[in-house]
C-alpha cells in the first residue's frame, strides 16, 4: 500500500503530510499522558518524585489549585518567564497525576481586571514593573472546602523547594491537617513576653515562622499539657529546671510511642549573656538523667571546637581588628552529615555555635545514629574558655590539637526501652511542702526586693537600672512576670490577700478563687495509666546545641516590595523542618526538600575563575609587600635626614627607590593584565564551544546521520535492482 501510494502522481505530498500529522498528534497525546514523558534533566526537574505520588494517593479531599501569573512579568523579566513555565507544568503534572483529587487554573492578572481584584484579595504580592504603576502576579491559591491558603509570590530563590512548597500545602489541605508540635522551651521563642505586656511589638523567632508553614506549632509552658494536646512530636528547647514530674511525663510519652526532637546546650551564649540582667537564664540544659537512662551522655563543661569548619571573627576590638578563626563557631558542611536518614541528607551548611558532644555508653538497647559530626580536625574545648565578656578566641587557636576523630553533636536514639520509673509515678509533692516552698519563695524575693530597695538608695542620682535585657529577652517563664511586678498592698485593717503566684484570679459570678482553682485542676487532662515499659518504638533526636535556632545565625530579613522576606544563608531552618516532618511520620514530603534548580551555572567557567581570582589574590598579595617594604625604605631615609644626611643623598636615594618601586607597579599590573585577559579568552573560547556544541554541533551530527542513511538505502536498492530476476 505505502509503495503504491508512493508511485501515484503527489504521492510524496500525502505521505509528508500524513507523517506531520502523526507527528503532531503524537505530541498532543505525550503532553496530555505524563507516563509517556521522558526527563533527561540530571535532576528530574520535570517529573514528580515517589513522595508526592504517595502524597496525592492519600488525599482524602478535593484540591482546588488557581495559578495566578501575569504574562507580562515573563516579557518583563525573561528568567521570571522560564521559571513560571516550569511552575505551570509541575501544577499540570500534579493535576494529571492526582487522579481527579487535584485540579487547576491558570488565570492571568490583568491590571484593573476582576481576576487581579481577587488575586490581591486573596492576598497574593502584586510587583510593579513599569512606571505606570501596572502590577504583576505569580502566585498560587489552593482551596478545599471552606480552607484556603496562598503562596503569595513564587520566589526564585526558592526555586529548590518548588515541588516541596507545593506538595506540602496539597497535604495540608487534602488531608487531616499539619502535624501538631508542641514546643517546650525557656527561650523567649515566641516573642519577648515583657516587651508584649509593655504594649511593644515583638516576633516569634524565624524558626518559629518557618516551622509554622509546614506544622501546627503549640506553645506549652508545662510538659504535662501533652496530655491535652497530644502533639505528634514534643519538641523541648534549652529547658530550665527539669523536675521528676516533667520527666515522668516525658518518660510516658516516649513509652507510648512518642516522638521527640530535643535541642540541649552545655554553653548557650545568648542565655549566658544575660548573667547580670533583671531576669538571668540558665546557661546550661543537660537533662542528664533522661540520656543517662538512654545510654547516652553529653560531655560535661565541654563543648566540640573544630579547625576545618570554624568561622572567621575578629578577635580584637573595635579599635584594633584581629581576624582568627573561632573554633566554636563551625558552619558544617555536607560531608559531616548523614547521607542515610532523611533529615540530613540534603543539608549542605548548618552554622551551630559551642555545640557539645555527645557520646553513646555501653550496653544500652537503644540505637544511636549520629546524625551531624565534626570534622576529624577537632578537639573538645573547655567552656570556661568562652566565660567571661569576651571569649578567648586566640587562646583556644593556640592550644588547639587535633584529635583526629570525629565527635558526634546531634543523633538519632530510637528502639524500645523501660521506664526511668521502675516503681511506677513519683509521689507528688504535699500542698504542705508547696505551701512551705512557695513561702521561701516568697521570703527570698521580699529580701531580694529590699536589698534592691536599699541599693537603689544609696544608688547616686546618675545611676540608671540596666532594662537593655528586659526588652531583649522574654521572661524564662510566666511565673518570673507575676513577681516582677508585685500587687498593690492592701489596707491596713483588711487581712492581706494571698500572693497572686498562689491563687488564681476570681472568674466573673459568684465563683470564690479556690473554687476556680479546683475547677482549672478538674479541668486538667490526667495523664494516661502507667506504662513500665514501652509499648512502641520511641523516636528521639538530641541536638547538642540551642543556640543556633536564633535568627542571626541562619537567616536575615529583608524588604520585597514592603513584604517581609526571609533569607536563609544557612540550612539551620532546613534541618529543624525536616526532622519535626520526619518525625511526625511526613516521610514523604522530607525527600521532597531541595531537589535542585533549573539554573544550571557552567561549573567550568566557575572553576576558571576561581584559578584566575586565586592567581589575582597571591599578586596582590606581593604587590601589598612590595608597598610595605617601599614604605619601610621611605621612613628610613626620611629618618637619616632628620638626623643629618646629606639632603643630595637622600634625595638622590628617594629618587631611586620610587623609581625602583614605580617600575615594580607598573610591571605588576602587567601581569595581572594578562592574566585578565588570559581569563576572558579561555572563558570566551568555553562559551563559543559550549554555543556550537548546543546549537550546531547536534544537527550537524543528526543531518550527517540522515545523509549516511539515506546513502545506504540508495545503496541497498540499487543492489536489489541489480540483482538478475529469478
Amino acid at each position: 500500500m505505502f509503495r503504491w501510494t508512493l508511485d501515484k502522481t503527489g504521492g510524496w505530498i500525502v505521505v509528508s503530510l500524513v507523517a506531520i500529522a502523526l507527528f503532531v498528534a503524537a505530541n498532543v497525546a505525550a503532553g496530555r499522558i505524563v507516563g509517556l514523558r521522558a526527563d533527561l534533566t540530571e535532576d528530574k526537574l520535570y517529573s514528580l518524585s515517589q513522595g508526592t505520588r504517595n502524597i496525592l494517593g492519600k488525599l482524602q479531599k478535593p484540591v482546588e489549585l488557581t495559578l495566578y501569573y501575569s504574562d507580562a512579568l515573563g516579557t518583563a523579566a525573561p528568567v521570571y518567564g522560564n521559571y513560571g513555565v516550569r511552575v505551570k507544568d509541575m501544577l499540570r503534572v500534579i493535576e494529571t497525576t492526582s487522579g481527579g483529587n487535584v485540579t487547576l487554573a491558570v488565570k492571568d492578572p490583568k491590571p484593573f481586571s476582576e481576576i487581579e481584584d481577587k488575586a490581591v484579595q486573596l492576598g497574593l504580592q502584586g510587583v510593579p514593573v513599569d512606571d505606570t504603576g501596572a502590577k504583576v502576579y505569580f502566585g498560587l491559591s489552593a482551596k478545599s472546602g471552606e480552607k484556603e491558603i496562598v503562596i503569595p509570590f513564587f520566589q526564585i530563590e526558592r526555586e529548590k523547594f518548588l515541588e516541596y512548597d507545593i506538595a506540602s500545602l496539597i497535604l495540608n489541605l487534602g488531608t487531616k491537617g499539619k502535624p501538631v508540635v508542641a514546643v517546650f522551651s525557656s527561650r523567649p521563642m515566641f516573642g519577648d513576653m515583657m516587651m508584649q505586656m509593655r504594649g511593644m511589638p515583638t516576633q516569634p523567632w524565624a524558626i518559629v515562622q518557618q516551622l509554622q508553614n509546614y506544622v501546627e506549632v503549640k506553645e506549652i509552658y508545662d510538659i504535662a499539657d501533652i496530655w491535652k494536646h497530644k502533639p505528634d512530636v514534643l519538641m523541648i528547647v534549652h529547658p530550665g529546671t527539669i523536675e521528676d514530674k516533667d520527666y515522668y511525663n516525658i518518660d510516658q510519652y516516649l513509652l507510648r510511642g512518642g516522638k521527640a526532637l530535643i535541642f540541649l546546650d552545655p554553653y548557650n551564649e545568648t542565655a549566658a549573656g544575660r548573667r547580670n540582667s533583671q531576669f538571668p537564664e540558665r546557661v546550661t540544659s543537660g537533662m542528664e538523667r533522661l540520656l543517662d537512662h538512654w545510654g547516652v551522655e553529653m560531655i560535661k563543661d565541654r563543648v566540640a571546637g573544630d579547625r576545618r569548619y570554624a568561622r572567621m571573627v575578629n578577635a580584637g576590638d573595635e579599635k584594633r581588628i584581629i581576624p582568627a578563626p573561632f573554633l566554636t563557631w563551625m558552619a558544617v558542611r555536607d560531608t559531616s552529615f548523614s547521607q542515610t536518614d532523611a533529615v540530613t541528607s540534603q543539608i549542605a551548611l548548618l552554622n551551630l555555635q559551642s555545640a557539645g558532644i555527645l557520646q553513646k555508653k555501653k550496653d544500652t538497647p537503644l540505637t544511636f545514629e549520629p546524625l551531624i559530626t565534626t570534622s576529624p580536625d577537632s578537639q573538645e574545648i573547655d567552656v570556661t574558655l568562652l566565660e567571661g565578656e569576651q571569649p578567648k578566641i586566640l587562646t583556644i587557636l593556640e592550644g588547639f590539637q587535633p584529635s583526629g576523630k570525629q565527635m558526634v553533636v546531634a543523633a538519632r536514639i530510637s528502639g524500645r526501652t523501660k521506664s526511668m520509673f521502675p516503681d511506677g509515678p513519683p509521689p507528688e509533692k504535699k500542698k504542705e511542702d508547696e505551701t512551705k516552698d512557695e513561702g521561701k519563695a516568697g521570703e527570698s524575693v521580699n529580701k531580694e526586693e529590699k536589698a534592691d530597695d536599699k541599693s537603689a538608695g544609696e544608688a547616686k542620682p546618675a545611676d540608671k537600672p540596666d532594662v537593655k535585657a528586659d526588652k531583649a529577652e522574654r521572661a524564662a517563664a510566666p511565673a518570673a512576670v507575676a513577681q516582677a511586678e508585685p500587687a498593690p498592698a492592701a489596707p491596713a485593717e483588711k487581712p492581706a490577700e494571698p500572693e497572686p503566684a498562689q491563687t488564681e484570679a476570681a472568674p466573673a459570678g459568684d465563683a470564690t478563687p479556690a473554687e476556680s482553682a479546683e475547677k482549672k485542676e478538674e479541668e486538667k487532662p490526667a495523664a494516661p495509666p502507667y506504662v513500665a515499659e514501652s509499648t512502641a518504638p520511641m523516636n528521639v533526636i538530641v541536638v547538642a546545641d540551642a543556640d543556633f535556632l536564633e535568627d542571626r545565625f541562619w537567616v536575615q530579613t529583608r524588604e520585597f516590595f514592603g513584604q517581609r522576606v526571609q533569607v536563609p544563608f544557612a540550612n539551620n531552618a532546613d534541618f529543624v523542618v525536616n526532622a519535626a516532618e520526619n518525625l511526625a511520620g511526613g516521610d514523604d514530603l522530607t525527600g521532597l526538600r531541595s531537589r535542585g534548580t533549573a539554573q544550571r551555572p557552567f561549573t567550568k567557567i566557575a572553576e576558571l575563575k576561581l584559578a584566575a581570582d586565586q592567581q589575582f589574590r597571591a599578586e596582590e598579595q606581593r604587590l601589598r609587600k612590595q608597598l610595605e617594604e617601599a614604605e619601610k625604605n621611605l621612613a628610613e631615609l626620611d629618618k637619616k635626614k632628620k638626623e643629618g644626611a646629606s639632603e643630595a643623598t637622600v634625595d638622590k636615594a628617594v629618587e631611586a627607590t620610587a623609581a625602583k618601586f614605580t617600575e615594580e607597579v607598573l610591571t605588576t599590573r602587567k601581569a595581572l593584565r594578562q592574566v585578565q585577559l588570559a581569563l576572558r579568552e579561555d572563558i570566551e573560547s568555553l562559551e563559543s564551544w559550549l554555543r556550537f556544541t548546543n546549537i550546531a554541533l547536534i544537527p550537524i551530527l543528526v543531518g550527517i546521520l540522515a545523509v549516511a542513511l539515506g546513502m545506504l538505502r540508495i545503496r541497498r536498492r540499487k543492489r536489489r535492482a541489480d540483482l538478475p530476476a529469478s
